[in-house]
């Protein structure tokens, strides 16, 4: 099992890079009924995905205080569907947001 981590090169010294730990979360969110952020609504990871190098090759690198993004909530994750976002612009991107439609704003 080391062996396979190892080979894409985003598991080192027994630690994801941060890429590697979006996609195993996704994968864990989507797959798993145990976990508190599983997805009832049928939200899944395409086959494509499945497989980390092909996320990689998809996605790229996660940039630096990003998180992957759906672009449209009601769709499952592929390359199609996904963004690496910011916390605002995922905060954007819901379908009920505290946005105030005339300033632009958050309300707190």
């Amino acid at each position: 099992m080391k062996h396979k981590n190892t080979t894409h090169g985003h598991f080192v010294n027994n630690k994801p890079s941060p890429t590697y730990q979006s996609w195993r979360s996704m994968c864990y969110r989507c797959s798993n009924p145990k976990n508190i952020y599983y997805y009832q609504k049928g939200i899944r990871v395409c086959e494509r995905w499945k497989l980390f190098v092909n996320f990689l090759e998809d996605m790229g690198e996660r940039p630096e205080g990003t998180t992957i993004d759906r672009i449209d909530n009601s769709k499952g994750y592929s390359p199609e569907n996904c963004v690496w976002s910011t916390p605002i612009q995922q905060n954007n991107n819901k379908k009920i947001s505290n946005k105030c439609p005339i300033t632009g704003r958050f309300i707190s």
